[in-house]
């Protein structure tokens, strides 16, 4: 989804004042292409769109930013004017190239290279193809000439001398897209590079000798390799491992919290729990009425606790009645032999709940569906139907 919005700003170079959109967001999602243009919901809104001054022909990413470096004596150029006033290129590829202008003109090489590559694009979308190859050329020299005067990065080199690549064979200029390939995969050291940009600088120069100049993917270009079948299938494994170990950790965190484990901790409190409710009942303390600190020390979902801590809060539930009820309740969602193998434990949280039966038919009822490895819980207010919770005021 692409979302914009509007405002009105300042001309940095002229003042006027003028309302313009921007980009706010957009979905980038999909493969890129070889010099890598996204593709997803924002291929078509060319992100860093830039914008055009309606009174000076002022053109920048954002009207209102300080002025780049010589950008009025480029503005008053015979270029500049000749640029600007070009009606065969779309409005928006038009600003790009004149952005990318001002940008070389101040020095800042890398920025001017994007900016005719930007407009290139918007040429392609309106299906300009010898406009957007003059464009791609500029595109091109301008990001070539930046990569050889500063020190970069080794990987960052590569991506952008792959991408370098991609945009001289796409002005069908194959000749010096093979060459920017083959220099660096014979470079020394050109074998440290790595996957994906060795398989994109080899698919250049197989599209190159093929004279290729249409649009081609970075997920092509992977595909391309000798390799290709053994890699897919490698990674493929390496995605169902994963896929089943996230698989496994969901499940056995599910089994962690079931109300099986649930009911096996809770019988594991055995007498400490049933004193603490004795005592509670002949105490007005307020830690008799805390349920908290007995749901934190056994094993349920987060959302389960925060149900039954809201319901006692909100119902003004006795507290241990209620978790005693809220046991039964959870007991008796398992198979009849671990009912019976806990009798024991079911008859003193029965005591526990002593006249509060209408607490536990309550409970029975929200954990009709629950089954031992799974919680499944329904209020009555959530359907409309069934018993209604007591409310003790």
């Amino acid at each position: 989804m692409t979302t914009y919005h509007d405002l009105v700003v300042n001309c940095a170079a002229c003042g006027h004042a003028q309302r313009v959109t921007r980009l706010q967001s957009t979905g980038l999602g999909g493969e890129p292409d070889l010099d890598l243009r996204q593709n997803g919901y924002g291929r078509r809104h060319i992100v860093g769109e830039a914008e055009r001054c309606a009174a000076c022909s002022y053109c920048a990413m954002h009207l209102e930013m300080p002025l780049p470096a010589d950008c009025k004596r480029t503005m008053l150029s015979a270029e500049y004017a000749a640029l600007s006033q070009r009606r065969d290129l779309p409005a928006s590829a038009l600003s790009a190239a004149c952005q990318g202008l001002i940008e070389e003109r101040g020095g800042e090489l890398e920025k001017a290279g994007f900016s005719a590559l930007r407009a290139a694009w918007i040429c392609d979308d309106f299906g300009l193809h010898e406009a957007a190859r003059e464009l791609r050329i500029v595109s091109a020299q301008r990001l070539q000439h930046d990569l050889a005067a500063r020190q970069t990065a080794p990987a960052l080199a590569g991506l952008r001398t792959a991408q370098i690549a991609d945009i001289w064979r796409r002005a069908a200029q194959f000749d010096k897209a093979s060459d920017v390939a083959r220099r660096v995969l014979d470079a020394p050291g050109g074998h440290v590079l790595g996957r994906p940009l060795t398989d994109m600088l080899r698919f250049q120069l197989q599209l190159a000798a093929d004279r290729d100049d249409r649009t081609h993917t970075v997920s092509e270009a992977e595909a391309s390799a000798p390799d290709w079948a053994q890699r897919k299938a490698e990674r493929d494994a390496r995605r169902r491992q994963e896929e089943a170990a996230r698989e496994k950790a969901r499940l056995d965190r599910i089994a962690s919290e079931s109300p099986r484990s649930f009911v096996a901790a809770f019988e594991s409190l055995g007498d400490e729990f049933v004193q603490a409710a004795t005592q509670a009942g002949q105490s007005d303390a307020p830690e008799a009425k805390d349920i908290k600190a007995w749901l934190e020390r056994l094993p349920m979902p987060h959302s389960m606790r925060v149900i039954m801590a809201s319901n006692v809060r909100a119902y003004a539930w006795p507290a241990l009645p209620a978790l005693a009820a809220f046991g039964l309740a959870t007991l008796e969602c398992l198979d009849q032999a671990e009912q019976q193998r806990c009798a024991d434990v079911a008859a003193a949280w029965h005591g526990v709940v002593g006249e509060h039966e209408a607490l536990l038919g309550y409970l029975r009822w929200c954990l009709r569906d629950a089954v031992p490895g799974e919680w499944h819980y329904a209020p009555a207010q959530h359907r409309a139907e069934g018993p209604r919770p007591p409310h003790y005021a």
